[in-house]
């Protein structure tokens, strides 16, 4: 039997991270409002903003940001600003 995340209902909290590389200038700025208007709220990773290199912070600091919003209850989803070859550097 497949589980299926619960559906994200207007007032939802969304978690945003960065795993890998960091958003591109003006992405987030973009999708935020986008976020607003379906009736969701958000908060960004303490380190979704940071440059470490090609990634958006060390491996610690992304790893931090995840384990941060899965352990937080107020979170009904996670949202990744960008993808790429970084979040394998931080999934066991």
């Amino acid at each position: 039997m497949k589980q299926r995340p619960k559906r994200l209902k207007k007032g939802d909290t969304v978690g945003i991270i960065s795993p890998s590389g960091p958003y591109r200038e003006g992405q987030l700025e973009k999708a935020l409002p986008f976020l607003e208007s379906l009736g969701l709220k958000y908060k960004l990773g303490e380190n979704c903003d940071k440059r470490w290199g090609y990634l958006a912070g060390s491996d610690e600091e992304r790893l931090h940001d995840l384990h941060t919003m899965f352990s937080d209850p107020e979170i009904s989803g996670i949202i990744c600003a960008r993808g790429g070859y970084g979040a394998a550097r931080i999934t066991d």
